[in-house]
C-alpha cells in the first residue's frame, strides 16, 4: 500500500520537487496518513486528497486529509474507485 496525494480535480499525484505528475510510480509515498495529512495542511493545498493506493486488489481509497491528522474535515471527500 501507498500513502499518496491525489488532485480531486485533475487527477494528478504529487511527486518530487512539489511537481503534480500522472505516473503513480514517480509519486511522493508519505508512507502514513498523519504524515500526508500534515503536508496538506501546512502547505495549504488545496483540492487534495490523501489516497491510499493498492496493488491487490487494485483500488484506491481517497480521504479527506484533516482526517488523517484528527481535526475536523475541510469538505466530504471520501471515495472508493477500483480500477
Amino acid at each position: 500500500m501507498k500513502v499518496l496525494l491525489k488532485h480531486a480535480q485533475t487527477g494528478l499525484y504529487y511527486g518530487k520537487e512539489n511537481v503534480w505528475i500522472s505516473e503513480v510510480a514517480e509519486a511522493v509515498d508519505f508512507r502514513e496518513l498523519h504524515t500526508a495529512g500534515r503536508m496538506v495542511m501546512e502547505n495549504e493545498l488545496e483540492d487534495v486528497n490523501v489516497v491510499l493506493k493498492y496493488d491487490e486488489p487494485h483500488c484506491e481509497l481517497a480521504l479527506n486529509p484533516a482526517y488523517c491528522i484528527g481535526g475536523p474535515p475541510l469538505r466530504r471527500t471520501t471515495s472508493l474507485v477500483l480500477t
